[in-house]
């Protein structure tokens, strides 16, 4: 159901038997004649229906999985598109970097929009200007003058509000780029690059041993 070299990547080749057969001249036929079992993980995506999340049932024949992940908020389901697999160019060759996408479900949480206020950052203030004259005369008066006052009323700083969140499945895309030399990837073209401790070292070591049997793509970018 799986390209050969999917079918040994993802049966999860014990690192003695991945050795052994890093510089066979058929790399797949190597690792099943020397495993004790070569078993692939089947996707329960399969047939009419929804999954657990209420998604329509994704395609057995090209999406591998669910592998269950905890995130923020609840779990998660993650699938790989077998069809995504490609080897990266980079100066003009083949063999060091390849690409894959997975399919991420889960059941967004609702969250609820806020609203708006402001925060006093001065106060009023009031200035006034104008003139005055006069005359005395034994003990009798007069005064006479003018003048304008503005007053500011201050300044605010406004905060807007946030839009709220409907809850509900989601299902998003993540692009992984993987280096099979620095042993790093990247997740989405963002993020710089991390170590393999991070994500998955058993899958991408036996995939970077049989990068050459992925199909072409394009330009690392």
């Amino acid at each position: 159901m799986f390209p050969p070299f999917l079918e040994i990547a993802l049966a999860q080749v014990p690192p003695q038997v991945h050795d052994q057969c890093l510089k066979a001249a058929d790399y797949a036929g190597c690792v099943k004649a020397n495993s004790s079992s070569n078993s692939v993980p089947s996707a329960d995506s399969s047939g009419p229906g929804v999954d657990r999340f209420g998604l329509p049932k994704l395609d057995a024949k090209r999406f591998i999985g669910p592998d269950f992940v905890s995130i923020e908020g609840g779990d998660a389901d993650f699938y790989t598109d077998i069809k995504s697999y490609r080897q990266l160019k980079n100066k003009g060759e083949y063999g060091r970097y390849f690409s894959y996408q997975d399919l991420m479900r889960y059941n967004q949480p609702a969250i609820s929009g806020t609203s708006g206020y402001s925060v006093p950052i001065t106060g009023p203030t009031t200035n006034c200007y104008g003139s005055a004259f006069g005359s005395v005369l034994g003990n009798y008066g007069s005064a006479f003058g003018s003048s304008n006052c503005t007053t500011n009323p201050g300044f605010n700083l406004q905060v807007p509000g946030t839009s709220g969140v409907s809850g509900g499945p989601r299902q998003v895309s993540i692009d992984f780029i993987i280096d099979c030399v620095d042993k790093t990837f990247q997740k989405d073209n963002k993020g710089g690059w991390k170590g393999w401790d991070k994500g998955s070292p058993k899958l991408w070591t036996a995939l970077c041993g049989i990068i050459n049997q992925m199909p072409l793509g394009e330009e690392l970018k």
